[in-house]
């Protein structure tokens, strides 16, 4: 749905990172929406913990909306 600040996407998203290029104790994702005419707004923030060893991890991380 356009002009939304709650979307749910209902996406699943994999990455394969090597252990070498995770910066500890976590990796931050960042989103924002994209507007044409203003700049970019923060929509909310994730902090995933940096797993100790190698392997995959499958866990889910609602991302918290911005105050």
């Amino acid at each position: 749905k356009k002009k939304n600040l709650n979307p749910v996407w209902n996406e699943t998203f994999s990455y394969e990172v090597p252990m070498k290029m995770i910066p500890p104790p976590s990796l931050v994702f960042k989103i924002f929406d994209y507007d044409i005419a203003s700049n970019p707004d923060s929509m909310g923030v994730v902090s995933i913990p940096c797993p100790t060893t190698a392997g995959i991890v499958t866990d889910w991380y609602d991302i918290p909306r911005n105050s």
